[in-house]
């Protein structure tokens, strides 16, 4: 999972499983969904801060496992609950403005539907509760590569990292980087600059942008960089980042309806 002060843990991919003419939809309204999901992830954002910061000011910290360190909202993980909540809002903004342009009330109704899914999704995801790890990996910025000698098949690669801390945990998958090999050789990978949780890096390459599969079987050194000289080990793809060490829960009760 992503943490929440990550970029682009909303993606259009997300948006598209819940209306699969959006993009068209955008296109047509002249609706910048980008930006739209800017501010749907900047909303989300914010209220998930205030809700942290109401739990620790009342020293309510609910949840299981709940000896880790202080929380933040650089703490938070991006569970499907939060995404159902960001999803929906984001879908709230996007027709709100094209009801603006047109005034046509088929926009108004995915407006008001998405804009009460929201708020219903938002209420079920404080009830069980805000997850955060006690270790948070932001998610890393394109590794940089560069050629070396090897048995890589030609052909284009693509690849990315993600960090790893103390407790075997990892970070969602950084941002994507390409390179074409014109002839068989290898490619020496190197991470950017860690964040201070972190212990390691993993390395993910994949011959499509949709799948990545990670090369090392253990923790590559910070400061280390990773010679990839052999063809691709398809055995472990990349599944997921942080999952939630424990959750935060407001001490209130919310009524639906």
């Amino acid at each position: 999972m992503a943490l929440l002060t990550d970029r682009d843990w909303i993606t259009v991919r997300d948006l598209l499983a819940w209306e699969n003419d959006l993009l068209e939809t955008a296109d047509r309204e002249r609706v910048d969904l980008e930006t739209k999901m800017e501010l749907g992830a900047d909303e989300v954002r914010t209220e998930t801060e205030t809700e942290v910061d109401a739990i620790l000011r009342s020293g309510a910290e609910g949840g299981s496992g709940n000896t880790g360190a202080i929380a933040s909202i650089a703490n938070v993980v991006a569970t499907p609950g939060l995404l159902r909540w960001a999803h929906a809002r984001t879908l709230a903004l996007f027709y709100f403005e094209c009801w603006g342009r047109q005034l046509n009330d088929r926009f108004r109704r995915k407006f008001e539907h998405y804009r009460e899914q929201a708020e219903a999704a938002k209420q079920d995801y404080l009830q069980r509760g805000i997850g955060v790890v006690d270790l948070p990996l932001p998610r890393p910025a394109a590794l940089s590569g560069s050629p070396g000698s090897g048995a890589l098949p030609a052909g284009s690669y693509y690849f990315a990292g993600a960090w790893t801390n103390t407790r075997g945990q990892q970070s969602s998958l950084g941002a994507l980087a390409t390179a074409v090999l014109e002839n068989a050789a290898g490619l020496v990978l190197e991470a950017p600059s860690a964040p201070v949780s972190a212990s390691g890096w993993n390395v993910y390459l994949g011959n499509t942008p949709d799948q990545l599969y990670r090369q090392n079987t253990a923790p590559i050194a910070l400061g280390s960089a990773w010679p990839q000289a052999t063809a691709l080990d398809l055995s472990a793809p990349f599944l997921t980042g942080q999952m939630p060490d424990r959750y935060l829960r407001p001490q209130r009760i919310f009524h639906r309806g």
